[in-house]
């Protein structure tokens, strides 16, 4: 997860993802410019929250 328009990130973000061989990967680029936990307290809180638990419910079952 990162935010779209951060600097090199969603770069960093996608080749981690291509990277990785775990059928439980997501990939998630919002938009603006957070990144790291600054997406959990700022304008896409919500919607970034809420992509995490999703993510955590789902690896955990």
């Amino acid at each position: 997860m990162d935010a779209a328009q951060s600097r090199s990130f969603p770069e960093d973000a996608k080749a981690m993802y291509a990277a990785c061989p775990s059928p439980h990967k997501r990939l998630l680029l919002l938009s603006g410019t957070d990144h790291g936990t600054q997406l959990l307290h700022y304008a896409v809180a919500a919607q970034a929250q809420a992509a995490l638990d999703t993510f955590l419910a789902s690896a955990a079952a």
